[in-house]
């Protein structure tokens, strides 16, 4: 096979005229390899980048909370939207905290002003209808329940006109699980999914009052929040409908920010990334969202991803070990 090889350059040398000048050296340079597939539907320009999720919410103070329960779990509800203030567990009396603001409501990225209804509750359940001023017709039925060790938000349908097609919705700063440095033993943990298995996207972090503030909104794909008693960790059916830079590859499935307290500290809270209803020119809907979170017990579930073990121990192999059974529950 070298023979060959050789002949064969040697009969190429041969044939080329022997005045013949050499050519000039080709001054583009060769590109890069890529191995991302493109996506026929992408503009040229590209697609925007997502920054609903920096709208900030409104703080609003909530006067008599609702309470529901389960055998595990108390979990104060905001009455006028549904948002979670404050889990307790009845068996020692920690707590996590939810949301201090409500967040704008953003159909197919923009924001709309809200006018919230309750349709009622019982001792697990509150149930909201979210209408829109400039939208005359659409609607969302929201809930808000627990059920066990497991809470969770839902829209649970989603009424819209001919005019406007509700495709994605965004709840940006909707804080589900949230946990402060004043809390003994407060810490975060939060990933992404990374092909590489020669790193780590895991972030684990002791949360104390010197912890920076996050000046924007950062994704996850899987989130845990502790104290020195409880632990939380959230879960979602969260979908992009175009998902490009900081959503791609399930980077944002979850969004968390550190915020500074106005009193002094800082709080961490955790919420869903967007949801698609509807996706671009599609007749059919997606899976209608539901967040949730799941409050396992602690100090054996802290332990799992604090102290000596947070070097053997990743957050998405401490989430798989609460993890329950059966399609319908989350973490």
């Amino acid at each position: 096979m070298r023979g060959l090889m050789a002949g064969l350059l040697v009969l190429a040398a041969l044939a080329a005229p022997a005045h013949a000048e050499p050519p000039p050296p080709d001054p583009t340079p060769t590109p890069a390899p890529t191995y991302r597939l493109n996506n026929p539907d992408e503009p040229a320009a590209g697609r925007p980048r997502p920054t609903v999720q920096n709208l900030p919410p409104t703080p609003r103070p909530v006067g008599e909370p609702l309470k529901l329960t389960s055998d595990q779990l108390i979990v104060e509800v905001d009455p006028a939207f549904p948002r979670v203030l404050r889990y307790t567990d009845r068996a020692g009396g920690a707590h996590l905290g939810g949301a201090r603001a409500v967040p704008a409501v953003v159909l197919n990225g923009q924001p709309y002003e809200t006018t919230v209804t309750a349709r009622g509750h019982d001792t697990s359940t509150a149930r909201y209808v979210l209408k829109f001023q400039q939208l005359p017709g659409v609607e969302l039925d929201a809930a808000i329940w627990v059920k066990g060790r497991v809470t969770g938000f839902s829209i649970e349908a989603v009424r819209d006109t001919e005019a406007f097609r509700v495709q994605t919705v965004d709840l940006p700063g909707h804080d589900l699980v949230s946990v402060s440095s004043d809390q003994p033993g407060a810490a975060t943990a939060f990933t992404r999914l990374d092909p590489n298995s020669t790193r780590t996207a895991d972030v684990f972090t002791a949360l104390t009052d010197r912890t920076p503030a996050d000046p924007a909104p950062v994704g996850a794909t899987y989130g845990i929040v502790s104290t020195s008693r409880l632990a939380a960790a959230v879960e979602t059916n969260s979908t992009y409908d175009l998902p490009a830079g900081p959503t791609d590859k399930d980077a944002a499935r979850l969004w968390h920010q550190a915020r500074e307290l106005p009193g002094g500290g800082i709080e961490v809270g955790v919420w869903s990334g967007q949801w698609t209803h509807r996706a671009t020119g599609s007749p059919f809907t997606e899976d209608l969202p539901w967040p949730r979170s799941s409050s396992p017990p602690t100090p054996t579930a802290t332990a799992r991803w604090t102290g000596r073990t947070a070097r053997s121990r990743s957050a998405t192999s401490w989430s798989s070990r609460w993890a329950p059974s059966g399609p319908a529950t989350a973490w």
